[in-house]
């Protein structure tokens, strides 16, 4: 294992091992969900798409003007700033808003924020208008119907479960009904406006509600619980058996827990550290160790793509370093590393 000497002057070759032969921990990687969701294309802008009802054909579920400022105001926002956001980043044309939140690692860091809320929100209504109609409701019909009774027992059962996981999602957020890279149908609630296909996700949305206060909040005050409940009478189960119909396989987690002994370069800087992987499910913690010492490390696996970060303070610098990497039929991992002073590749095998 390469000896790397932490001189007392901070040279960017010191800062760059200091960086790489300790723990990694993970931002996660595009995301392995194949997800089928409805795809806005990008030429030039991202466009608001028009509701398939009056504001009104809601009620008295939901009432025409939470439903006016609802698509108007508040997707329109979102619309907005995603366009304004990737008028920064023109590599990014031609992509839709469901590809810019499984690849949200490639977005550029100046603007992955606002792309995660704003394309998660675009997407995410998107959807939401079509899950709902007029003189809609009723008991579930079709394949969704045997899934749900198969997964919950019953839909009454169903219901309590989802409505009860929507009270309890603290602050803004969404509910949904997934399929999850098990292939069965799960319960989850993700925060703001993220999406279940996110990377760190990595699920199938199915069906979903809308727990932001915009959502009911003129009907409903706070009163989440009223909403969630009137809501089901707005359900669209044509469209949600075509979601349920179109929903891909998705690829589970490879298993990386052990230990694993890497090796790289980084622009001539060589790579060398010890890695163990704790594993529990998609998440990742653990230790790397070096010559230069022991650091904990997080991170996360979908499908056979494995990324993890750590962020370490080194002579009063904070520094990253993020590795990527892909697990092929052999077992060996392969894949890029991005640090805060160079960048670079790495191999990494199993003990």
């Amino acid at each position: 294992m390469n000896n790397f000497s932490l001189s007392n002057t901070l040279s960017r070759r010191s800062l760059l091992r200091a960086a790489l032969i300790v723990p990694f921990a993970v931002p996660f990687a595009n995301s392995v969900a194949r997800a089928n969701s409805s795809r806005i294309l990008v030429a030039d802008a991202f466009t608001l798409p028009p509701l398939p009802y009056k504001f009104n054909e809601l009620e008295p579920h939901i009432d025409a003007e939470t439903m006016e400022l609802h698509h108007d105001k508040h997707h329109a926002t979102y619309v907005k700033n995603l366009n304004d956001a990737i008028a920064k980043a023109p590599e990014l044309a031609g992509k839709s808003a469901d590809d810019l939140i499984k690849m949200l690692d490639t977005v550029p860091e100046a603007i992955r924020m606002t792309v995660r809320n704003n394309a998660g929100g675009h997407v995410n209504h998107s959807m939401f208008w079509t899950l709902m109609k007029p003189h809609g409701g009723g008991e579930p019909t079709g394949a969704i119907a045997d899934a749900i009774k198969s997964t919950f027992t019953s839909f009454d059962m169903f219901k309590t479960a989802f409505n009860e996981a929507g009270t309890k999602r603290f602050g803004s957020g969404w509910v949904w009904l997934v399929k999850n890279k098990a292939g069965k149908l799960e319960i989850m609630t993700t925060p703001n406006q993220d999406n279940p296909t996110m990377a760190e996700y990595g699920s199938y949305p199915i069906f979903g509600n809308d727990l932001w206060e915009h959502a009911y909040y003129l009907k409903y005050r706070n009163r989440r619980i009223e909403y969630l409940t009137a809501w089901w009478n707005t359900v669209n189960w044509d469209e949600i058996n075509k979601r349920f119909a179109a929903a891909p396989a998705l690829t589970a987690a490879v298993d990386v827990g052990g230990v694993w002994t890497l090796t790289g370069d980084a622009q001539g800087t060589p790579v060398n550290a010890t890695v163990t992987f704790k594993q529990d499910s998609t998440k990742l913690t653990g230790t790397t160790k070096s010559e230069a010492g022991e650091a904990a490390l997080m991170g996360d696996v979908s499908g056979s793509k494995v990324t993890w970060t750590i962020n370490i303070k080194y002579q009063g610098n904070d520094l990253t370093v993020v590795f990527a990497g892909n697990v092929g039929a052999d077992g060996t991992m392969t894949g890029t590393l991005d640090a805060t002073v160079a960048t670079g590749t790495f191999t990494a095998k199993k003990q």
